[in-house]
């Protein structure tokens, strides 16, 4: 089975009364039959970007808030509460948001590993119901497939690592397929690959 890596959400559509929060939940899912993040250390850090995608309609839907995910370093998910590293920005009008996050200096540096469904949590977005009537879509990406926020310039790709890699100070990036960039003898299919998208309708 050939592993692959692909950032999502707890749900593919979600329904709120106007002007209400809704929260989404981001995740990175890892598909293998044995997990290569728990293999290569954990995840170090993660970087991720949300915005909105196709037609966007008047009064839409629009991010309010992102957060990374500060409990402690374990399955499923946490990098742990140093966060001198983390970053995270909603763009004027909320079209738009990114996180980067690390487990920092700790040691030894030993990241969280996927759940027994492949999945590794974030962080989540905020994002506040448009008026009613209204459908507006979202894309999850990796920084090189989704640009509009400032963070993806600003950090740019392979901030979605393992903590540890075959060359020293050069872990896997799970974003590129293959990792070929830092000579490893990984195989597998980044996230780059794939852009998933979901729905608010607001009622």
């Amino acid at each position: 089975m050939t592993i692959s890596y692909q950032y999502v959400t707890d749900s593919a559509t979600y329904s709120a009364a106007s002007g209400s929060p809704v929260t989404v939940n981001l995740y990175l899912h890892e598909i293998a039959d044995t997990s290569f993040i728990a293999a290569n250390g954990g995840l170090f850090g993660a970087g991720v970007a949300v915005q909105t995608t196709g037609r966007v309609p008047l009064h839409s839907s629009f991010i309010t808030n992102i957060v990374t995910n500060t409990a402690a370093i374990g399955v499923g998910g946490g990098f742990g509460a140093d966060t001198v590293w983390n970053r995270t920005n909603v763009s004027v009008g909320g079209k738009s948001a990114a996180l980067v996050e690390s487990i920092g200096l700790v040691q030894p540096e030993v990241g969280s590993t996927p759940d027994s469904n492949g999945l590794i949590l974030l962080g989540s977005v905020t994002i506040q119901a448009g008026l009613p009537g209204t459908v507006t879509k979202f894309a999850v990406g990796s920084f090189a497939n989704l640009t509009s926020n400032f963070l993806a310039y600003e950090f740019g790709e392979g901030n979605t690592i393992t903590s540890l890699g075959p060359l020293s100070g050069f872990p896997f990036d799970l974003d590129a397929d293959d990792n070929y960039s830092n000579g490893g003898g990984a195989t597998y299919q980044g996230a780059n690959d794939v852009i998933n998208t979901f729905t608010i309708t607001a009622v």
